[in-house]
C-alpha cells in the first residue's frame, strides 16, 4: 500500500498500539493521548482506527460521542471535532494529519491509502497463523510467544468507560490468556518429549 507524501517527501507510515495504551508513531514520532487534554477527541480517534475499514455515519458518530441531543447543526459539531482531531495530531508532530480522516458522503472515514500497522491486528494475525497444519511445536510456540509480547495490557486501558471499548477489553483479553494457555500446554508437550527420549 502506498503511503500519502509528508512534509520533507517521505511516505507517512504509521504505528498504531491499543494493547496497554494508546500510542501512535510516526517515523520515531511517539504521539500518547497521555501527553493531549482532551478525552473526546482521542477517543473519537480511537473510534476511526478501530472501525478503520468502513465508513462511519455521521450519526452514529454523533450517538457515541456526545452526551446530550446535539441541538443545532450536527454537521458543525463532528467537523468541528474532527477539526479538533486533526489539530492535535498535527501538534504531535504528525506529517499530513489533515490526510488521516476523510470526510464523505454524510460520514467519516479513516484513510486506508496510509500505511498503518496496528498492534491488535498484528496480533490476531499470528494467532491465526498457529492454526497451519504444517507448523512444529516449536514454530507455532516461536509465534504463540511473539503474540503474547504484543500484549502490553488491556485494549485501550483510558477508554474503559466507553461502551464500544468493553467488547473489545474481553476479546483481547481472551485472545490472550488462549495464547498463553497453548503456549504452556505446548511447553509441556515439549517438555516431556525430551523426558521420554
Amino acid at each position: 500500500m502506498q503511503g500519502v507524501v509528508g512534509i520533507a517527501g517521505e511516505a507517512v507510515k504509521l504505528r498504531i498500539e491499543m494493547l496497554g495504551g494508546f500510542t501512535i508513531i510516526n517515523n520515531g514520532t511517539r504521539i500518547t493521548e497521555q501527553a493531549r487534554k482532551s478525552s473526546k477527541i482521542w477517543r473519537l480517534l480511537q473510534y476511526l482506527i478501530v472501525n478503520r475499514y468502513r465508513l462511519i455515519p455521521q450519526e452514529e458518530l454523533l450517538e457515541v460521542f456526545c452526551d446530550e441531543e446535539v441541538h443545532g447543526n450536527p454537521g458543525s459539531v463532528m467537523r468541528t471535532m474532527v477539526y479538533r482531531v486533526r489539530g492535535a495530531l498535527a501538534k504531535g508532530g504528525l506529517a499530513n494529519a489533515d490526510a488521516l480522516i476523510i470526510a464523505k458522503s454524510g460520514g467519516y472515514s479513516w484513510n486506508n491509502k496510509i500505511e498503518c500497522t496496528t498492534d491488535t491486528e498484528e496480533f490476531e494475525a499470528l494467532l491465526k497463523s498457529t492454526s497451519a497444519d504444517e507448523l512444529s511445536r516449536e514454530e507455532k510456540l516461536e509465534i504463540l510467544l511473539q503474540a503474547a509480547a504484543l500484549y502490553k495490557g488491556d485494549f485501550l486501558p483510558n477508554s474503559t468507560s466507553e461502551m464500544w471499548v468493553m467488547p473489545l477489553v474481553r476479546w483481547y483479553r481472551s485472545l490472550y490468556l488462549a495464547c498463553v494457555h497453548d503456549a504452556l500446554g505446548l511447553m509441556e508437550k515439549m517438555e516431556r518429549s525430551k523426558e521420554s527420549e
